[in-house]
């Protein structure tokens, strides 16, 4: 799997992609059953693929969907976190910055 996002890497500097492969979940999500946490890691599969793969990469929010945050995570090659820092910012200006009081406001 590594191999594959290396050679993804020589083409492009970074991806962009989803953190979850469903929307937000309630809080409290977590602390359900064991099934529930089988469950809960699938759908958050590609946070856990760009881990195991020990490839550095960034949660960036950039809103709020039905009450609960939102995001999208870069992904860079190895040693290249400062790749992701700046574009982690850039996408920050967009979008703003999510803070617990604007969570509080929805």
């Amino acid at each position: 799997m590594r191999r594959s996002w290396n050679i993804l890497f020589q083409r492009y500097p970074l991806v962009l992609m989803p953190t979850s492969c469903r929307p937000p979940l309630p809080w409290g999500a977590d602390q359900g059953s064991v099934d529930e946490m089988r469950r809960l890691l699938e759908i958050q599969s590609p946070l856990m693929a760009v881990a195991v793969c020990g490839l550095p990469g960034l949660h960036v929010p950039t809103g709020l969907s039905q009450g609960l945050p939102v995001g999208v995570q870069l992904v860079a090659p190895a040693f290249r976190e400062m790749r992701l820092l700046h574009a982690g910012a850039m996408i920050e200006a967009a979008h703003g910055i999510l803070t617990r009081q604007l969570w509080a406001r929805h």
